[in-house]
């Protein structure tokens, strides 16, 4: 470090020296990271994670069981950070996640709570009995019996008929007290039929003589 005589402090000389002095000083606070200097960045100009407190980022940390849980310090946990249990002791072996309040009680269940819990669908209260997918009915859902990877013609005939058949009565429940004319027999082969011969299909009210 240059020293400044009495005689220098107050030229051009010594105030420049000074500068360089406060310059030099203030540099190396910087490259230590002080609470309130800047972190020192690294090759990619960005802030290694061991210069950002612990504090300041939520973390989950896994534990294989409650016993090692209890058994956390405050170095591995803070306030704010989640502990993940492996296994809950139960008979199901579920995971459950655990919210840190208090990291000066890590040892006690007075410095968590728990908020979360894998369960076993067996254990699920108020299922509903029947899923309904934007609106459609669970009958028009193609049944493929288990183990089956493939679908036979006769197969997926069976389930055009049972969807084509849902919708005629669908069908009969909108138009109400009109007649259908076109539809053959009335069966879906009768209907099938007219279909494939391009056979028009008139829908018109009763009350309305048709031409």
């Amino acid at each position: 470090m240059n020293e400044i005589s009495n005689d220098e402090f107050l030229n051009k000389h010594g105030f420049l020296t000074l500068l360089s002095v406060i310059k030099e000083h203030w540099a190396k606070i910087v490259r230590r990271g002080q609470p309130n200097g800047v972190a020192e960045l690294d090759e990619n100009r960005l802030i290694p994670l061991d210069r950002i407190p612990k504090t300041a980022l939520d973390n989950l940390v896994k534990v294989e069981n409650n016993e090692q849980r209890l058994l956390l310090t405050k170095k591995d946990v803070q306030n704010g950070d989640s502990v993940l249990v492996l296994d809950d002791g139960s008979d199901e072996h579920l995971e459950s996640l655990y919210l840190v309040v208090d990291d000066t009680q890590l040892d006690r269940e007075d410095g968590y709570v728990f908020y979360h819990s894998s369960v076993t669908w067996s254990t699920v209260m108020h299922k509903p009995e029947n899923f309904v997918f934007y609106g459609d009915k669970n009958s028009e859902v193609v049944d493929i019996p288990l183990g089956t990877d493939y679908v036979t013609e006769s197969m997926l005939g069976q389930a055009i008929t049972n969807i084509l058949d849902e919708k005629l009565q669908d069908l009969y429940k909108l138009i109400g007290t009109t007649d259908i004319s076109g539809f053959g027999d009335g069966t879906i082969t009768g209907i099938l039929d007219e279909l494939n011969s391009n056979t028009p299909i008139l829908i018109q009210s009763k009350d309305e003589p048709s031409n």
